[in-house]
């Protein structure tokens, strides 16, 4: 189990230590994860470089999706660094929809990542509306000749808020209010779950990858495939954080009467992660997916990943560039907003009811046992 593992790191240092306390999960996740697999974050960053791994995640989108990114010059906005990019149809050239891209931090900026649709695709008096769809992050600025550099991390979250805007931008249904992401919420993070799994995936990684001193420098593919084998380094503590937090979630919606919402915290992290939370935090302050729409709801988190990896499980097999099985999620799903149920629109992607088989395998579990320590 990780948590041996940790204890036994954190034993060489401190050989009186008993316990793995909430402030060496990270560190000593870092320290196991260089030792296991010997790659250096800086270096893996220099490949990186944040505009032309954006543009680079742009031409998977466009090689799956049958789309192509136009950056519309000379746009009005809102920031000297937000672009605004044009989507259209490769095959016929009609706009399909506009994505403002506000990715680096400023003072008063919101200070995480999301996907917010400005207007929602849709027929107006007979016209359709096209959808526009801005993602707003945070990551490195540029450093005088340096440009800002990404780590695998966010990577993956460029993936991952991709996800949620081809889902707008891609949307054909006619009214906005079931347009894009406007489904069920245990079914909205699933575009977003799957599209993030191509940020593992050592074609498409070497592709968008380009030193930041000279960009015909792809990352060294043995470098590149460590980074793959230690994307499920710390898998049993980042899914046993997603199932204490989907507990305590619905615990809290769930509960007849007042609740110590604290203790209530402090009671699951421990039994689920095995790990106690400090007891002077109120966890519960900083989960922001309490309330405003999660509500009851962030379960759906994993729910959603058990869809996506069901998804995945069918671009492996019949390749992850295939653009075939590309248009066929673009056209079953992405465009699909809520005018079906998901599971209605998984069947209709995957030809079966959607199980957890691809899931179980992710987390290493074969038959009701594990396979290797998670």
């Amino acid at each position: 189990m990780e948590n041996a593992e940790l204890l036994l790191l954190k034993q060489e240092f401190d050989p009186a230590a008993a316990t793995i306390d909430p402030w060496d999960v990270t560190y000593l996740g870092e320290k196991l994860k260089l030792r296991n697999y010997q790659y250096n974050e800086t270096e893996v960053k220099e490949y990186f470089p944040a505009d032309s791994t954006v543009q680079g995640t742009f031409r998977v989108y466009e090689n799956l999706f049958g789309i192509r990114f136009e950056e519309v010059r000379g746009a009005p906005v809102w920031s000297p660094d937000v672009r605004l990019y044009r989507v259209t149809n490769a095959d016929d050239g009609v706009t399909v929809g506009y994505l403002y891209l506000d990715l680096y931090p400023r003072e008063g900026k919101y200070g995480h990542f999301a996907t917010f649709p400005v207007i929602t695709g849709r027929m107006k008096n007979g016209t359709w509306s096209v959808p526009v769809t801005i993602i707003v992050g945070n990551f490195p600025a540029s450093q005088g000749d340096k440009p800002g550099l990404l780590t695998i991390d966010d990577i993956e979250t460029l993936f991952h808020e991709g996800g949620h805007a081809l889902h707008c931008l891609l949307t054909t249904v006619p009214y906005g209010s079931i347009s894009g992401f406007n489904t069920e919420w245990d079914f909205v993070e699933t575009p977003s779950q799957t599209i993030e799994e191509w940020t593992w995936d050592p074609d498409v990684l070497t592709a968008i990858s380009g030193h930041y001193s000279d960009p015909s420098r792809k990352i060294p593919k043995e470098l590149r495939d460590r980074i793959i084998a230690s994307r499920d380094s710390d898998i049993g503590y980042y899914y046993s954080r997603q199932l204490a937090n989907a507990l305590e979630d619905m615990e809290y919606h769930t509960a007849q009467g007042p609740v110590d919402v604290t203790a209530v915290s402090h009671r699951l992290y421990r039994e689920i992660t095995g790990i106690p939370q400090p007891e002077s935090t109120h966890q519960p302050a900083s989960f922001g997916h309490l309330m405003g729409g999660y509500d009851a709801g962030y379960y759906g988190y994993l729910w959603s990943k058990v869809y996506a990896l069901e998804i995945t499980e069918t671009f492996r097999q019949e390749g992850m560039l295939n653009q075939t099985t590309g248009m066929r999620l673009r056209q079953a799903l992405l465009s699909q907003g809520n005018l079906e149920d998901g599971s209605a629109l998984l069947f209709n992607f995957l030809g079966h009811e959607p199980g957890t088989a691809a899931f179980n395998k992710r987390l290493g579990i074969v038959d009701g046992a594990m396979n290797k320590p998670v």
